[in-house]
């Protein structure tokens, strides 16, 4: 089964939401048959730690970070960007902000869509090395102030 979610800025990625509770996070993807992995401290994991959900402090869903497994698709306006290269990645997130970011191949924040890219790492195939991103995330309003709306690119 392949599970596929849409990075939705401001609001959330496929069925989970911003603002959800852990319980109803937790509801969410029980009903798409994702089994919890484990939880450490504010955040959840499922997937085989493939897909990252973190509380804010006061209990609502704000960060939804998405890592390359088989089985997990991730899209932004209808681009799959799960085994894109960061390049590529990380010009369509760029397309979608007034000041774009320069390449970061360790993090990147685009803070007027709230998306981040961590990681870039290189992968081989067929005798062609190429790097995609280790987890791609996408925050709330409220994640955005809390690690300052700035990375450290």
């Amino acid at each position: 089964m392949t599970y596929t979610f849409d990075l939705r800025p401001h609001e959330g990625a496929g069925p989970l939401s911003f603002g959800m509770t852990r319980k109803s996070a937790g509801e969410t993807m029980a009903g798409l048959g994702i089994d919890p992995g484990s939880s450490h401290g504010a955040s959840d994991y499922y997937f085989q730690r493939a897909i990252q959900l973190e509380f804010a402090p006061g209990g609502g869903l704000w960060f939804i970070g998405l890592s390359r497994e088989d089985g997990l698709r991730v899209t932004l306006y209808g681009m799959r960007l799960d085994g894109a290269g960061a390049n590529d990645v990380a010009a369509a997130f760029a397309a979608g902000e007034t000041n774009r970011p320069r390449f970061d191949q360790n993090e990147m924040l685009f803070p007027q869509q709230i998306l981040t890219l961590w990681d870039a790492d290189p992968q081989y195939h067929a005798n062609e090395e190429f790097a995609v991103w280790a987890q791609i995330g996408i925050g709330s309003r409220g994640y955005l102030e809390a690690i300052g709306g700035q990375s450290n690119a």
